[in-house]
């Protein structure tokens, strides 16, 4: 699902980006939302199963010339170690969100962060909300 122009722009300002911070946006679909973080100054990797995708992905970066602060991996982040990220993206489905919440929280490092579009991780006290955006700080 495209995330609208509007809430992305969002997203980006509230994580508050540091220059060469590591991220992940888990699905990372037509690229957008990686682009947007690179734009920022991150370190930005996507996972994306979808095949179609990942190309479309591929081409966008290129078109938009952040190819050097982007990567795309056509790979399912379930597998991935994601501990050396310090945020990550996301437009989880409600059935995902729980088991997800316990691999990022065994995964992730004190400080990072993560930003959920659309859905709330139910264990977890929200930092920061808005409309659609869920803010989470890992302690």
């Amino acid at each position: 699902v495209p995330i609208d122009k509007t809430v992305l722009k969002r997203m980006v300002e509230l994580l508050h980006i540091q220059p060469g911070e590591k991220v992940a946006d888990l699905g990372s679909g037509d690229g957008r939302v990686v682009m947007a973080l690179a734009k920022a100054g991150a370190k930005a990797q996507g996972y994306e199963i979808n095949p179609f995708l990942m190309a479309v992905s591929r081409r966008n970066i290129k078109n938009a010339g952040v190819s050097g602060q982007v990567s795309i991996h056509w790979k399912n982040f379930w597998m991935e170690d994601l501990s050396s990220f310090q945020v990550i993206t996301l437009f989880g489905m409600p059935h995902m969100m729980k088991r997800l919440q316990e691999k990022l929280a065994r995964e992730l490092q004190p400080g990072a962060r993560v930003i959920s579009h659309q859905f709330m991780f139910p264990d977890w006290p929200v930092s920061q909300q808005e409309s659609q955006l869920y803010l989470y700080h890992i302690s």
